[in-house]
């Protein structure tokens, strides 16, 4: 009863770094003619969300209330009162309607109906509650959340094993599937509804289906524990990130080692509680039929078995070594040339070192934020939406008691292609602060639909992020390189929940599969690789000048450098990931081979992915090939327009949201064969080393 989703065609990259006069050759040579005009910045937005103290004073609020995200939540008792009375609502009306149906045309289609009707119901509660129990500023409100999250998931749990509606779907469903008379959307999400049900063990008898329903509470459990453990088990005066820091940056060799086997030997503790993650993942699918988790978990994913996944990750490994292998001897050499020595390898401590100084020599970003302030980044995005999709973002007034916390800001969203009208609202929460969550993340409030009388239900989306506020006088922030392609990034899961258009709120826009959900936002992040773009939006926040092209210059050899040894690097975690969740490599194993790998994953310990992914961590990676595919043939030339690249990037993909199948769709967008296996090369292919 729960979605899914709630839970560049370049030149290839030569070892030789681009200098200033062959970069402006580059982009006089790409087939760029944007029709974003240098005068098109309003000055008003950006200062409205660079200089936001006095429009966001919590005095000056509206003392109209329409609750918490404009959803009735006024008071913390609201989330469990509300959670009782949707238990009430589903057990009392909407459960009983369902056996009211027959097995004609319309009676099926009711009882689809009603199903979503449930679906909708729990997150009408489930999806709210989840963030405000990361993010709300007040404590009583976030344990509110958190009480009814827990007791609406436990109602769930008894909705997912209930026989009696498992074998109503499958009587009247099942002969409906070869009759003519359901959509494409209505067939597709009946046969996803027997799926899931049949994932959750409920052919099973009664006491392997509570052995199931224990499984999935332990692995939820274990999981968060899992996910906990690194930012508790440092002393008082270190912290993993303290830790992180050190083997990043100390210019002593000897610390950075001293650091990096202080932080492994600490995190081996969260070892066990992995291993009893995976024995717990791997019990749940064997219980339920299948050979191992990674199996079970790849059933409704693009990359549908265990194989697929291999070939993938071992296709694209394949392109990637070569290159990484000439990148990873760049970094050597700036060993050697920095300690007058005969070095031939790197050391786990030393991969992050050598790589920041690398970076930092080859491709100076100093004063390139100055370009990027918050205001100027989201008038890129309002720009970018407007062209690209015909949708107008404007900039509202939140009312009393609205937000999680008086700096959220919002937007509302009209679309230009259906009659200026609403289908949408962006609530942004855009700063860290004490007790909210730090993760950038993009949470479906409520999803769109079409009702019954023909109209759509808009949307509602919040965007995350922990951006620092760096300046009480001036722009509230400056963002770096990432925060800025992780700002688009989000931007990206937002479009795919405005645009959707489906029958169903179960199948609404980033309710789908996760390798199918990270490609509109990684394709998004592409178009900071459009200088006629970025130039349109980026403006120095004092002076106004538009960023030169030598600041250009040095952002896109900082994202180009050394990129295949940090992709090949992610391909060794996910193989990690698929080894440990397909039975093929034990905990011992896996933790001395991330020994030598890249970055912050010090150790499985602090592999957070491992718990969220669950044998699905290749859907980045996954995602991000398909993507640059629909740039290359969509998106990498000519003007930023609807007509040519929003019209059919809406209608042959994000219309569907999840409502159609996966593969089917990217298939008729890229002329793609219908099997994976025939087309990962070609894929593979066009992926930016």
């Amino acid at each position: 009863f729960i979605p899914r989703g709630c839970l560049t065609q370049f030149k290839r990259m030569k070892l030789v770094l681009l200098s200033k006069s062959s970069f402006r050759r580059w982009i006089q040579n790409r087939s760029f003619s944007t029709n974003i005009s240098s005068d098109t910045i309003d000055e008003n937005f950006v200062r409205c969300l660079d200089y936001p103290q006095k429009r966001l004073n919590p005095k000056e609020k509206s003392l109209r209330s329409r609750g918490l995200f404009g959803l009735d939540f006024h008071r913390p008792q609201d989330f469990l009162n509300r959670a009782r009375a949707v238990q009430h609502e589903i057990s009392t009306k909407h459960y009983p309607l369902l056996f009211q149906t027959g097995q004609e045309q319309g009676q099926v289609r009711e009882l689809l109906s009603g199903i979503d009707n449930i679906s909708e119901s729990l997150c009408s509660i489930l999806d709210p509650a989840e963030l405000c129990r990361q993010t709300h500023s007040s404590s009583s409100f976030r344990r509110a959340a958190t009480e009814a999250y827990i007791e609406l998931y436990h109602y769930l749990s008894q909705l997912n094993s209930d026989r009696t509606l498992y074998q109503l779907v499958k009587e009247k469903v099942s002969p409906a599937l070869n009759k003519s008379f359901l959509n494409e959307e209505e067939l597709f999400l009946a046969r996803q509804h027997l799926g899931e049900f049949e994932r959750n063990g409920i052919h099973l008898d009664k006491e392997e289906r509570e052995r199931v329903a224990h499984l999935q509470n332990e692995i939820s459990s274990a999981s968060a524990a899992f996910i906990a453990f690194p930012s508790q088990f440092l002393d008082e005066k270190k912290t993993l990130s303290d830790i992180i820091w050190e083997v990043s940056n100390n210019q002593n060799e000897a610390q950075r080692r001293e650091a990096y086997y202080y932080a492994r030997e600490q995190l081996s503790a969260n070892l066990p509680g992995l291993n009893h993650l995976l024995q717990t993942r791997a019990e749940l699918a064997r219980l339920v039929g299948r050979k191992s988790f990674s199996e079970y978990v790849l059933e409704d994913k693009m990359l549908t078995s265990p194989n697929d996944v291999d070939t993938f990750l071992a296709t694209l490994k394949s392109r990637l070594l070569p290159v990484a292998t000439e990148q990873r001897k760049l970094l050597v050499a700036h060993k050697q040339k920095e300690h007058s020595s005969s070095a031939t390898k790197l050391n786990p401590w030393d991969l992050s070192y050598y790589t920041k100084l690398f970076e930092a020599e080859h491709a100076n970003l100093k004063g390139a934020r100055d370009y990027f302030s918050l205001g100027h980044c989201l008038h890129g995005i309002k720009l970018l939406f407007e062209k690209l999709f015909g949708l107008v973002l404007r900039l509202s007034d939140t009312d009393n008691n609205e937000t999680t916390h008086f700096s959220v800001q919002k937007f509302e969203v009209f679309s230009r292609h259906e009659g200026d009208a609403l289908i949408g609202t962006i609530y942004l929460d855009l700063f860290g602060r004490n007790k909210k969550v730090g993760n950038s993340s993009t949470f479906l409030l409520e999803a769109s639909k079409h009702l019954p009388d023909g109209s759509l239900r808009p949307a509602k989306v919040a965007v995350v992020c922990d951006f620092e506020n760096r300046s009480s006088d001036g722009p509230v922030a400056l963002l770096d390189c990432s925060e800025v392609d992780g700002l688009f990034h989000e931007f990206g899961h937002v479009a795919a929940a405005l645009l959707s258009r489906t029958q169903y709120q179960h199948a609404s826009g980033t309710r789908c599969p996760i390798d199918f959900a990270e490609i509109p936002s990684t394709m998004f992040e592409m178009f900071l690789t459009r200088p006629d773009f970025v130039q349109s939006f980026a403006r120095h926040y004092k002076t106004g000048e538009p960023i030169p092209l030598d600041v250009m210059d040095a952002l896109y050899k900082r994202k180009s450098l050394l990129r295949a040894l940090r992709t090949l690097q992610q391909v060794q975690l996910a193989e990690i990931d698929s080894g440990l969740h397909a039975g093929r490599l034990s905990v011992e194993q896996a933790e001395q081979v991330i020994g030598v790998k890249w970055g912050e994953c010090l150790s499985l310990g602090n592999f957070s992915h491992l718990a969220v992914y669950g044998g699905a961590y290749y859907s980045y990676l996954f995602s991000r090939t398909l993507s640059t595919a629909i740039w290359a043939r969509y998106c990498a030339h000519g003007d930023i327009c609807y007509e040519t690249m929003g019209k059919p990037l809406v209608r042959h993909w994000l219309l569907f949201g999840g409502a159609k199948e996966s593969w089917s769709v990217m298939r008729d967008l890229l002329n793609l064969p219908p099997r994976f296996g025939d087309s990962a090369l070609p894929l593979v292919s066009n992926l930016e080393l």
